[in-house]
């Protein structure tokens, strides 16, 4: 076996955020330029390194005994997940993996190695799946790569709608409608992995959209990071609590997506803040409706800035206190970075980026 270099863009949330956990309703993601790295070559063991993540190297002598190592380490639940899954589709291969040593090195955290809101889950899910497939077999391809990686977010975390795997993995800005998860967990169950990989997955749908000078933006980190999936959980009891309110927030949602959809496709710059603005509309009702705090002050007072300039922003992601995005001509990033800086929000460098997973020599 060879060396196997893969590297994974980070992502970056831009329009239909918690819409898009529920099928049939689109979000936007994007691939951003901050990357995560990940490398494996011939060793006499088996060998997990995360140097970025602070977590001591894994050691195992064998495939199976290193699946029993991760299960001891909260932190690599997702981890845990995406190894088994790949070691049930080599075996349904008939493959064994050879001993390797594997480098995880990402660039999604701040430099004190706090993670920014930039998909670190989905691309080392997906570099997982693409590395260790071609270490042990061959390139697995996109689409199987972001299969097996949704498939093992589903099996690990239970909610999510995939926007991210689908941004890191495709690259570029994507519009994206969710699977149905219930239909995957049953072929999880009752299907082989080489099959699932092959099925047409109800209700899934990404497409890329056209690059244009529509796609700019300037990000902003507060500082805090917050957990997705305790805000999941909360929008998920709100939603059975109080139906008929969540599906006016899902309707709202899905207009301003499709409106910034064809203003993209067609590089309508004053039609595409307009529904930024929209998605921002909708996500403080359902912060209102459902007592999220999707908006801090400090994010509203930096949101209230952008639209001082003439330009539209909004939480990205969970929100909470963690990343917002803002559309801005690129003269007016000095001061916007000053107004941030008032809030102490910090302005930090994200580009698209237009390749996705890639192995790199």
């Amino acid at each position: 076996m060879s060396r196997v270099m893969v590297r994974v863009p980070g992502k970056l949330m831009l329009m239909g955020e918690y819409a898009v956990t529920q099928p049939g309703h689109p979000g936007i993601a994007a691939a951003i330029d901050r990357f995560l790295t990940c490398t494996v070559e011939p060793a006499v063991g088996f060998r997990l390194e995360f140097p970025t993540m602070g977590i001591a190297p894994i050691t195992a002598k064998d495939w199976d005994s290193l699946g029993e190592r991760l299960k001891e380490i909260s932190r690599l639940e997702l981890v845990s997940h995406t190894l088994a899954l790949i070691g049930r589709y080599l075996d349904e291969a008939g493959c064994t993996p050879a001993p390797f040593r594997l480098v995880v090195s990402s660039e999604l955290q701040s430099a004190t190695g706090v993670k920014y809101g930039f998909g670190s889950s989905a691309a080392v899910s997906v570099a997982l799946v693409a590395a260790l497939l071609r270490y042990a077999m061959d390139d697995p391809g996109p689409d199987a790569t972001f299969k097996l990686a949704a498939a093992a977010h589903v099996s690990a975390q239970g909610n999510g709608s995939c926007a991210d795997v689908a941004a890191v993995t495709y690259g570029g800005v994507v519009h994206y409608q969710r699977f149905d998860a219930d239909w995957l967990r049953l072929r999880l169950v009752r299907a082989s992995l080489h099959d699932l990989v092959t099925d047409r997955w109800p209700g899934l749908n990404i497409q890329r959209l056209p690059n244009g000078p529509s796609v700019s933006w300037r990000v902003g980190w507060t500082g805090h990071p917050v957990s997705t999936a305790e805000f999941l959980k909360r929008m998920v009891a709100f939603k059975e609590q109080r139906p008929g309110t969540f599906n006016r927030f899902l309707a709202e949602s899905d207009r301003a997506v499709e409106a910034f959809v064809e203003a993209m496709r067609g590089g309508n710059r004053a039609a595409l803040l307009a529904s930024v603005r929209q998605n921002r509309s909708a996500l403080l009702m359902l912060a209102r409706d459902a007592g999220l705090p999707i908006e801090t002050d400090a994010m509203r007072a930096a949101l209230e800035s952008v639209e001082r300039m003439g330009g539209a922003g909004k939480s990205s992601g969970s929100g909470g206190g963690d990343t917002l995005v803002a559309w801005v001509s690129s003269d007016q990033t000095p001061m916007l970075r000053s107004e941030w800086g008032r809030h102490g929000i910090e302005l930090v460098p994200a580009a698209v980026s237009y390749e996705g997973m890639v192995y790199a020599e």
